[in-house]
């Protein structure tokens, strides 16, 4: 069992519906909302969002947080597609983008600005 509340469970579900997502503590499912700085998913995986209730929401936040030793995770809905990382949170915008472009992701996530910002990727 992963321990998180039942309150937690749904509050996290609640913005994947509302709000496409969060950022959490792996341990306890607590929303982390920092002022700066910038989250960086470091590895996870996806899932279809029609897969996802409170208790499938809590086992993957818990799957990725102890694979990958996070403190935090994040989820991200996208296209109809939820997405489970494992966090860094970087203050810096030049380590947070070079950190996600060498963990393959299509995004990181600026807290001062409550925005998402798209890395390009280079036609190869």
């Amino acid at each position: 069992m992963n321990g998180y509340t039942q309150e937690a469970l749904n509050a996290a579900l609640a913005d994947l519906a509302e709000s496409g997502g969060g950022t959490y503590k792996g341990r306890t499912l607590e929303k982390v909302q920092p002022t700066s700085g910038f989250a960086v998913g470091i590895g996870g995986f996806a899932m279809p969002a029609g897969n996802v209730t409170a208790d499938v929401l809590g086992w993957a936040v818990h799957a990725v947080a102890g694979e990958f030793f996070a403190d935090h995770v994040g989820t991200w809905l996208d296209d109809g597609t939820v997405y489970f990382d494992a966090v860094r949170i970087v203050p810096d915008l030049a380590a947070a983008i070079k950190l996600g472009y060498e963990h393959g992701e299509k995004a990181i996530y600026d807290f001062e600005n409550a925005e998402s910002i798209a890395l390009r990727r280079s036609a190869s």
